[in-house]
């Protein structure tokens, strides 16, 4: 059953990326977009495995290959588009740096990759094509664990186990952002606890029934979300301690499962559907914008990446990733 409100989730993160990398003066941390996206993978990913192990019919090569279907097509197709770009129009060492990048994306270590080389936040990181993917890579790293965690955790401990599991990543991530802000914000052992709280979300809803939360819970936690997006700032690093707010809020959300009207807009729901490439189409717009300065012309730098995006969900998604 299609989840309208796990879409319009969809569509809260990904703006709040894009305006934040756009500079557009709305969300001062609309990173947050990505807490969001982990929460939503945790909470679909484990709906998908546990209805296999219930089933008796799970299978880990099936699953890595639905993954791999749905999530290597559209990003594929940006990697060739702007291999062709930088062959053409940059000096020798930009393509031997950019070229390592593809490598490090395709095989999912980006994320290892970036943090050896800048913080998220430095200046640097502006020039990177494809700084972006350190998210899948740290959703794929996560999707390789989770099945094994579900299927070696016995169904009677799986909520304390993850509860568990949770805090231990939560506390990593904590004490990391203070030691080195970077691998806090790169390494998947303190990004998991974001995941886990979606995994969490779905065991305790198949246990107790799909709404366990009153539909108040769910607009608090769409509140939640967009003021964290504005109200915090890189200054402390992230994710620190008021991570939990965002990813609480997508918790509440999806506990929720708000049934609102406008989420079914045949807008929303677009533009939810096509989240994923807009998120990988808009980053290299971003890059060149700034690596030109021209920032004056971010209004068609915006409008370039959500037509293209609009081209890879029509023509790439909706035909290859079916999965």
């Amino acid at each position: 059953m299609f989840r309208y409100d796990v879409n319009a989730l969809r569509v809260i993160a990904v703006f709040s990326v894009v305006i934040y990398h756009f500079n557009l003066g709305v969300f001062n941390s609309g990173f947050v977009g990505v807490d969001v996206f982990f929460v939503i993978s945790g909470y679909l990913m484990t709906k998908i495995i546990t209805k296999g192990l219930d089933d008796n019919n799970f299978s880990y090569i099936a699953f890595t290959k639905a993954r791999f279907i749905r999530i290597v097509p559209p990003l594929l197709v940006l990697i060739i588009v702007l291999s062709v770009y930088v062959i053409l129009f940059t000096n020798s060492s930009e393509v031997i740096k950019a070229f390592e990048h593809i490598f490090s994306s395709l095989l999912f270590f980006s994320n290892y990759t970036y943090l050896y080389e800048s913080g998220y936040f430095d200046a640097a990181s502006m020039e990177k094509w494809l700084l972006h993917t350190w998210s899948l890579s740290v959703e794929w790293q996560f999707y390789m664990l989770l099945p094994i965690l579900l299927i070696l955790i016995p169904k009677r401990g799986r909520l304390l186990s993850i509860s568990l599991l949770l805090l231990c990543s939560l506390f990593f991530s904590v004490i990391a952002s203070q030691l080195n802000s970077s691998f806090s914000y790169y390494s998947l052992p303190s990004r998991m606890w974001a995941m886990l709280a979606g995994v969490l979300a779905y065991l305790i809803q198949k246990r107790d029934g799909v709404n366990v939360f009153p539909n108040f819970f769910g607009w608090v936690g769409i509140v939640m979300i967009i003021l964290s997006g504005i109200v915090f700032d890189s200054q402390n690093g992230w994710p620190n301690i008021y991570t939990i707010i965002p990813v609480l809020g997508t918790v509440f959300v999806l506990m929720t499962k708000l049934e609102v009207k406008v989420f079914q807009h045949p807008v929303i729901v677009y533009l939810g559907k096509s989240s994923y490439s807009l998120y990988l189409w808009h980053w290299p717009f971003v890059v060149y914008m700034y690596k030109n300065n021209l920032e004056e012309y971010t209004a068609l730098f915006v409008l370039l990446a959500f037509i293209l995006s609009c081209i890879s969900y029509s023509f790439v998604e909706k035909k290859l990733c079916k999965a």
